[in-house]
């Protein structure tokens, strides 16, 4: 299980890179589901703690940061791009037009 937005990025990516075969795409989506309490961290050989207590304190801070000044406060820098339609999306319930 994680909390990790890059674990779960990564994740998705490594699945692109192994089916994806050149041909046009239109949308790819991408749904989480068993979501349970973070009661414990489970950590690989490679793992160090304070990094991933690093990583969970700055994803903290960043919701606290949405939460009080809202979602399109912070960005990533592809939401700026003219064609992205992020910033907006985010003014709408679930992404979508209510």
């Amino acid at each position: 299980p994680t909390d990790s937005e890059k674990t779960i990025l990564d994740g998705c990516f490594l699945l692109f890179e192994r089916f994806y075969k050149g041909a046009p795409i239109r949308k790819v989506g991408v749904s989480l589901g068993n979501l349970v309490n973070k009661n414990s961290v489970q950590l690989s050989l490679f793992d160090k703690l304070e990094d991933l207590e690093l990583e969970d304190e700055k994803n903290k801070i960043i919701d606290e940061i949405k939460k009080q000044f809202g979602k399109n406060s912070l960005v990533k820098a592809s939401a700026l791009l003219e064609d992205s339609t992020i910033k907006e999306r985010n003014k709408k319930i679930g992404g979508h037009s209510a």
